[in-house]
């Protein structure tokens, strides 16, 4: 039976105690953004920012350590019949899962890009310090705040600083994944590159 938006965006979740658990929060703002898209879909108003199929299947949210968090076998169960609906959806009504072009074709990598970031949790493998990691990328949001208001102030980041940025490995308990954080600081080392904070 097919899911409505209703169903999608009033869905609860078992919570955890004593092990991991996605944050609630992570889970709602999916959960909201996919509705909206399937409201769309089916004739409403257009979805100001749709997900598609693929972008769930894709979804990584924050894990939460000693507080309850919602039940990951649970959400992820669930997440599959939203993707079977999405992707349905997108075959009927694919105008509804289009997005507004928002920013310039010169714009690049925004603050708000580096602030929704999100990495792989690891587990059983080691991983780079989650803190450490979550302080370099707040210093890389500032400089890219500071450069869009055109500040030039020597303290912000450079690419070459952002290339040499190095973290502690964690083992025994949870932190980034190593390679899409590596991957990411790439990126962000070529748009300071581009935008001559080489």
């Amino acid at each position: 039976m097919p899911l409505t938006p209703e169903e999608v965006r009033d869905r609860r979740f078992p919570r955890t105690r004593l092990r991991p658990g996605y944050v609630p929060e992570d889970v709602g703002s999916l959960l909201e953004r996919a509705a909206a898209t399937l409201a769309a879909a089916r004739g409403g108003p257009a979805a100001p920012d749709p997900v598609t199929a693929r972008d769930v299947e894709r979804w990584l949210f924050r894990v939460t350590r000693l507080t309850s968090g919602y039940d990951m076998h649970e959400v992820d169960g669930f997440l599959d019949a939203v993707v079977a609906e999405l992707r349905s959806a997108e075959e009927r009504a694919p105008e509804a899962f289009r997005r507004p072009d928002r920013r310039a074709p010169e714009a690049g990598l925004r603050p708000e890009d580096v602030r929704a970031k999100r990495f792989t949790t690891t587990w059983l493998r080691s991983g780079y310090d989650e803190l450490e990691v979550d302080d370099f990328l707040d210093r890389v949001e500032m400089t890219f705040e500071a450069l869009l208001a055109e500040h030039r102030d020597p303290r912000l980041l450079t690419a070459a600083e952002v290339r040499a940025a190095r973290f502690s490995v964690v083992r025994m308990r949870p932190g980034y994944d190593a390679d899409e954080v590596t991957a990411f600081l790439d990126v962000i080392a070529a748009e300071l590159q581009r935008r001559g904070r080489g």
